[in-house]
């Protein structure tokens, strides 16, 4: 990694620690932070590959890319989406006397707030988008060939 790949990817990761909260002091974790900077580094590049695949198709890259938040925003929806996959997956249900309790399963929160988080960020990222286009050369100005134009009457 460079020294500016690596700098903006540290600074998405502490925004994104930031943003969810995933921070030693706040969290009840034996390791202190749910998300590894590795895992968080995956779903960076999940974000950056979801922006970029998003018409018009683009192709930055974390250097390249210039709004930040949005790719911050896009890492916390992946990350949130594994999280609640996890959830599903450890899901253990206890029934003691016919009282049912599910102390674990957090599914329905992560796919809550996954849901909600999901479309501010759609929203942000076609925006983002249209702000691209607009940015484009040429942009606006739209040709139709015709046999009425050019040097077609001289």
């Amino acid at each position: 990694m460079g020294n500016e790949e690596e700098s903006r990817m540290s600074e998405i990761i502490e925004d994104v620690r930031i943003m969810m909260r995933d921070i030693e002091s706040k969290n009840l974790l034996e390791d202190g932070v749910q998300f590894s900077d590795d895992s968080l580094y995956v779903y960076i590049k999940q974000a950056i590959r979801d922006i970029n695949r998003t018409p018009p198709t683009t192709s930055y890259d974390i250097e390249t890319i210039s709004d930040l938040l949005l790719v911050s925003q896009g890492t916390i929806i992946f990350a949130l989406r594994s999280e609640g996959l996890l959830q599903m997956r450890n899901q253990l249900s206890y029934n003691d006397g016919g009282v049912s309790i599910d102390p674990n399963n957090k599914t329905g929160m992560y796919q809550s707030w996954a849901q909600n988080l999901y479309q501010e960020y759609e929203r942000d990222k076609k925006e983002f988008k249209r702000t691209v286009l607009a940015r484009r050369s040429g942009a606006g100005f739209i040709g139709i060939s015709s046999q009425f134009s050019g040097d077609y009457f001289r």
